[in-house]
């Protein structure tokens, strides 16, 4: 064999490896937990002079760190101070980077390292105008970029660690961030209470666009390819917005009503339709008509998710368990499949949550005429040996993020439940030790979710190997 060919070979085993590390991984709950922090508060003593020694600067930090947990009040009735509050998450196209929006309508692009920790601070700068007038504004940096350290003058580095950096920050003020929605490796839509909405570039060169938006509170915001995303709003409407050629510019390219008889509360999309869900515990859907995306309301395909709950969270997986590309990994899982009339048709599984914890999965199948049917449906199931109802959650459930291989939920009591979508209904193991977990976004190797502390994401990595098993830093507990 060349050596070409054993590098080759070399490389493929490794690379069979990594993934069948990664689906255990998954699977049995194996995982460490890194993250950053994007703190409000300016740093109390901003060090006035020049720290030159590594340990004393890094001490310098510890003790700025220490100031931030104890402040926040205390018995004798101080005052307490909030940070704006976390409120939405997504990882770019690319999943190098993470966006963040927060309640105070500030949006943050953060590079993800590799590093365990690192926070970032407001500090105060000088920016000039180009009439050569002089004025103060508020920039994030890294906290431990404040201070000088003997780092900076050749210590030992350590190259294999990357550090968090912030690529983006930017002001939509007023109004607190909604949702978000990666766009492309560089671009991410974000709704607002204001209401407004936007698309944001990880570069700082490029300002935010905003778009014209109907005088509506926007609900949800879904890709539907890189030059077009879907914004809900909380009255039943939704609307596509289409970007015109490879320029910057954006725009609504068409409405359509929903006859909801109570708000909207949650929506979610693929590239061919968008589901919405109200607080009657109905689900609506639309078809999404390319090259144009114009939108096209299925009447036939509304129906009712939970006859006594809202429906709180919706995500669509493409490719169902019904779909072509599923069912041989079905009937050796004792699926009943019955052959559909095309066998390229692809369905689409739609996950339902509610404000009383349950989780119920359906399958989207396309008919001819464009219509669609939803599946099980009272007495015509066909797959008995499927799960349909995921139980365990406590309390209104907040976030739901899934792939073929698994199904996580998020519920406002802080858990993340992690569910096998082929062979059961029971939880197969839990994240604990979170706080009221509202946004989620899931990749390959990695899962973020906010619900740590104020401030903080955090990015649960499961791309780990053997010997990094023990690092983990929340329990995993059976459910």
């Amino acid at each position: 064999m060349s050596s070409l060919a054993a590098r080759i070979a070399t490389i493929q085993e490794q690379n069979v490896k990594k993934s069948s590390n990664l689906s255990r991984n998954w699977r049995e709950g194996y995982w460490t937990v890194r993250g950053f922090e994007i703190s409000s508060e300016e740093p109390d003593d901003p060090m006035d002079s020049i720290i030159t020694d590594a340990e004393e600067g890094f001490a310098k930090m510890k003790e700025l760190m220490d100031k931030k947990k104890k402040k926040g009040g205390d018995e004798d009735g101080g005052e307490k101070t909030i940070n704006p509050k976390i409120t939405a998450v997504v990882l770019m196209e690319d999943q190098s980077s993470v966006a963040v929006g927060r309640s105070d309508g500030t949006v943050f692009a953060v590079k993800i390292g590799s590093e365990s920790y690192a926070a970032f601070v407001k500090k105060q700068a000088i920016a000039m105008n180009a009439a050569g007038s002089v004025s103060t504004r508020m920039d994030f940096v890294r906290e431990d970029d404040l201070f000088q350290s003997a780092a900076d003058d050749g210590a030992d580095a350590q190259p294999e660690e990357t550090k968090f950096e912030l690529s983006t920050y930017a002001s939509l003020w007023p109004g607190g961030i909604i949702a978000m929605a990666s766009l492309s490796e560089t671009t991410f839509a974000v709704i607002t209470d204001t209401p407004s909405i936007h698309v944001i570039s990880t570069s700082p060169k490029v300002p935010p666009i905003t778009i014209p938006t109907p005088n509506l509170t926007p609900i949800g915001v879904k890709r539907i390819s890189p030059e077009c995303f879907v914004v809900a709003f909380d009255d039943g409407t939704i609307q596509t917005i289409k970007q015109r050629g490879s320029t910057d510019i954006w725009f609504p390219r068409d409405t359509l009503y929903f006859p909801t008889k109570s708000r909207a509360t949650t929506m979610t999309a693929t590239d061919s339709h968008v589901y919405v869900g109200n607080a009657e515990g109905m689900v609506f859907i639309a078809r999404v008509e390319e090259p144009d995306f114009k939108l096209e309301n299925i009447e036939s395909a509304t129906f009712t998710a939970f006859p006594e709950s809202s429906v709180t969270a919706l995500q669509a997986v493409m490719g169902g368990s019904l779909s072509s590309k599923v069912k041989e990994a079905m009937a050796e899982n004792g699926g009943d499949v019955d052959a559909m009339d095309n066998e390229d048709s692809t369905t689409t599984v739609l996950l339902a949550g509610s404000d009383n914890g349950e989780v119920k999965q359906y399958e989207i199948i396309p008919s001819q005429g464009g219509d669609v049917t939803h599946w099980p449906r009272l007495k015509t199931q066909k797959l008995k040996k499927r799960a349909h109802t995921f139980k365990g959650n406590s309390g209104k459930v907040t976030s739901i993020v899934a792939d073929h291989a698994k199904i996580i939920t998020a519920c406002e009591d802080g858990t993340v439940r992690f569910y096998n979508p082929r062979n059961g209904r029971e939880c197969i193991y839990t994240m604990d030790g979170l706080d009221g977990i509202t946004q989620m976004s899931l990749g390959e190797e990695v899962l973020v979710t906010n619900g740590m502390q104020e401030g903080f994401i955090c990015l649960h990595d499961f791309g780990i190997i053997d010997d990094s098993i023990d690092f983990g830093t929340l329990e995993v507990s059976d459910d």
